[in-house]
């Protein structure tokens, strides 16, 4: 399971998450590379989301999972 959590990298840093996008998605891809299941944790909701930080994030993960 990858912490995707979500799809704006500025929101990751404020809510101090110790991770980037990049890496989460070089790790989606060598996972799918050697056809693991991928399941993904994410984070809906937070107050400065637009729908186009959502669709951005579904298409983030609908990548890979």
């Amino acid at each position: 399971m990858i912490g995707v959590e979500y799809s704006k990298q500025e929101v990751l840093n404020t809510l101090d998450k110790d991770i980037s996008l990049d890496t989460v998605e070089k790790a989606m891809r060598i996972l799918q590379k050697h056809r693991f299941m991928i399941m993904a944790t994410l984070m809906i909701g937070h107050w400065e989301e637009t729908n186009e930080d959502r669709q951005r994030l579904f298409d983030f993960c609908t990548k890979y999972v």
